[in-house]
């Protein structure tokens, strides 16, 4: 996995878009967001290996398990309240704790 940003959402949790790279050399493009609970959950990621799933058109990506119109980029700009740097992050963690 590579992160490529980190957000917080117009819901007021956290975001980190990424990149999934397979053993393969394969990459998908994904988001996952920060729920309540403190649990990391996946909303939108491209399945490479599902030929079905692929838009005509390079630079869409598609959700595992369905088709959308909607890119991983295009989410991301819908959802976004403004940028935090890892450093800010960092901070943020320190007084994350998970629920049980």
């Amino acid at each position: 996995m590579r992160l490529n940003s980190i957000f917080t959402s117009l819901r007021g949790g956290f975001c980190r878009e990424y990149t999934v790279v397979y053993s393969d050399r394969a990459q998908a493009p994904a988001l996952a967001c920060r729920g309540a609970d403190g649990i990391w959950r996946i909303e939108i990621q491209e399945d490479p290996f599902n030929p079905s799933q692929l838009s005509p058109d390079p630079q869409r990506h598609l959700p595992v398990g369905e088709r959308q119109a909607e890119t991983v980029a295009e989410h991301r700009d819908r959802i976004m309240g403004a940028d935090l740097s890892r450093e800010d992050e960092a901070k943020l963690i320190k007084h994350w704790k998970r629920k049980p």
